[in-house]
């Protein structure tokens, strides 16, 4: 992969993280909502609240996943660019 084609998929894939993050957090409420009767249309289920908490942090996990493998990355860009200019000295 070309320099560019990996900073541009690191960047990516933090963006994308912090938008899974985001609806991780969304779905845990929503599992909350759902435990305490929440939508009024829906009767108040504990199992509901508990499979949203447990998407939520799977999403939450994948997502911090995704953060440490993106700015590993990034770092090894930066860390190879200083040896290449340190070289050419």
């Amino acid at each position: 992969m070309t320099r560019t084609a990996s900073l541009f998929w690191s960047v990516a894939e933090i963006i994308l993280a912090g938008f899974l993050l985001f609806f991780a957090g969304f779905v845990g409420i929503l599992g909350f909502a759902a435990a305490q009767g929440g939508p009024h249309a829906f009767p108040a289920d504990m199992r509901i609240g508990m499979v949203c908490w447990l998407i939520a942090l799977a999403m939450t996990i994948i997502s911090i996943f995704w953060f440490r493998r993106s700015i590993r990355r990034l770092r090894e860009l930066r860390l190879n660019e200083s040896r290449s200019e340190t070289r050419n000295r």
